[in-house]
């Protein structure tokens, strides 16, 4: 029983980490497809976020602290030339 158990757990693993690779390698697909010259930018504005920071204290307890995050504004590609990729 404890060689089937070690067996199934061993094939789970695999599977797991075949999907996980399988996924990474579509997504790779995906975001590195050609899509020709970008036709129309757009802005992305900045923004600030409040980040928690978690102190431990006494007798188990925990602090929170919010601390600002700033994220600069940046541009992306609205339109592309091929949007599902050169033929």
């Amino acid at each position: 029983m404890k060689h089937i158990r070690q067996a199934l757990f061993a094939t789970g693993i695999g599977l797991l980490i075949l999907g996980f690779v399988g996924g990474l390698v579509a997504l790779a697909a995906d975001v590195f497809k050609d899509r020709g010259a970008c036709l129309a930018d757009r802005i992305v504005p900045g923004y600030v976020y409040l980040s928690p920071v978690y102190t431990p204290g006494p007798n188990g307890t925990t602090t929170t602290n919010w601390f600002p995050a700033y994220m600069p504004e940046t541009t992306e590609c609205a339109a592309w030339e091929f949007p599902e990729g050169r033929p």
